[in-house]
This record gives C-alpha cells, structure tokens and sequence, in this order.
C-alpha cells in the first residue's frame, strides 16, 4: 500500500513539474499574475488601443476561471507590433489600425506546454486572432470581435514599458 501511495505521489510530482518546469519565475504583474491596483493613466485620459495593456477577462461572454494565469495583449504606441501573453505562451506579431478594424500579421509564440483548460483556451484564442478584428472602447473596456462574430472582452491595466 505505501509503494503504491509513492508510486501514485511520485506520478503526481513529476506530472506536475513537467507542466511547470518550463515556467519557474517570479510572479509578474503584467502575466496577470496579481490583480491590478488601478486604472492605467491611459484610461483615465481615454484609453487609446495603442500604448495600453489590455487583459483578458471574457471570452464569448463567458468569464475566465479566477485560477487561470490572465492572457493580455499590448499594441505598442507605434502602431505596428504586438505582443501578449496567450494563457501558456507569449506571442508576437504585427498589427495596423484600420479605423475601427485592426489587422493582425503572422503571431509567433513560445512552445511550452500547460495544463489541459490553459492549452485548450490558447489554441481557441489564438485562432479568434486571426485577420480583420473590429475593436471598441468604452471607458477601460475593449471588445475585440472577429469576422466571424466571436467576442472577447478586455481591460485596460498598468504596466511598465
């Protein structure tokens, strides 16, 4: 019984370490790791889609787990790179503003793997960010919706350039 209980422990461990092996770091604000403070100084000044951070709280209208890392995107203030954080992976691209439409360029990401629910919202994420996007703000709310009528909501927070 106590080999099996090791056994079944040691299993755990491993399976553990390895889905989070490749993440071994300090908490980062910005991952979405803390809950932010305040408003960012852009949003209180009316939040410009360039030059804000914007994290991710509802996909289709559904809400994000509260223990999931929050996914965020950043459209830098030049109007022509993004970056972000995809749910396990950060990801990178091009963009341009097109009035009330952006267009994404190719994303590249990183390769790590994650837990299963992580895994799967990335993979449909990262699909929703392809081509033609209508944006809108209101207040500190950004909703981005697809060609296809896909919806996700974000929120402008601070962050450190």
């Amino acid at each position: 019984m106590k080999k099996r209980t090791l056994a079944l422990l040691s299993a755990f461990l491993s399976g553990t370490l390895l889905m989070t092996g490749c993440n071994e770091r300090a908490p980062d604000p910005a991952d979405g790791m803390a809950p932010p403070t305040e408003i960012s100084a852009s949003a209180e000044a009316g939040t410009r889609l360039a030059g804000t951070q914007w994290q991710i709280h509802s996909v289709e209208g559904v809400s994000l787990p509260e223990t999931m890392r929050r996914p965020y995107l950043r459209f830098d203030t030049e109007g022509t790179r993004l970056s972000g954080f995809s749910g396990v992976n950060r990801l990178s691209g091009s963009y341009s503003e097109l009035g009330d439409r952006i267009r994404l360029g190719n994303l590249a990401g990183t390769k790590m793997a994650g837990p299963p629910e992580a895994m799967a919202f990335e993979i449909a994420f990262m699909q929703m960010l392809r081509g033609d996007i209508t944006w809108k703000i209101e207040d500190d709310q950004l909703t981005l919706t697809t060609d296809n009528g896909h919806t996700i909501e974000l929120t402008a927070v601070p962050y450190d350039e």
